[in-house]
């Protein structure tokens, strides 16, 4: 990849995604009778409902199928705690990123919690673990591309 393709992702990442809000063209409804006058009233209201409420999500394009079903089936079912684990134990920091760490709390200040809290603590602790593979993860992604580009 040449330094002008990493710089061209890195320049598509940060545009903004075009506006998708303009639904109106999943409310035409064709129709082979008149419509009544009370339907025809009520329509421009349940429009007016609709699109206040109706959450309207931007996507971008279509990913490899094969990756789209990866990703589907993850979200959809997770993954088992010794899946999880095993993968954990695979991702190591970069040597020179000494702040990807995971926090730990100070061992009198442990014992001071409540058992309640400690069990909350404990729960944060392992989802914290897990968004910080995540992010070691991206960050060795980044380089990479940033050593095809080179």
């Amino acid at each position: 990849m040449s330094a002008y393709r990493f710089n061209e992702f890195m320049t598509a990442c940060n545009e903004p995604m075009e506006d998708y809000s303009n639904y109106d063209d999943c409310y035409v409804v064709e129709t082979e009778h008149e419509e009544s006058s009370i339907e025809s009233e009520q329509k421009p209201i349940f429009k007016q409902l609709s699109d206040k409420f109706y959450q309207h999500e931007q996507v971008y394009v279509d990913i490899h199928p094969d990756l789209a079903s990866l990703v589907n089936n993850f979200f959809r079912n997770g993954l088992s705690e010794d899946n999880l684990d095993d993968i954990c134990k695979r991702i190591h920091q970069p040597e020179n990123c000494d702040s990807l760490i995971k926090t730990r709390v100070y061992q009198g200040i442990w014992r001071l919690m409540k058992s309640y809290t400690q069990a909350k603590d404990a729960r944060l602790s392992a989802i914290q673990g897990v968004v910080l593979k995540a992010s070691i993860n991206m960050v060795n992604l980044v380089e990479k591309l940033r050593s095809m580009s080179s």
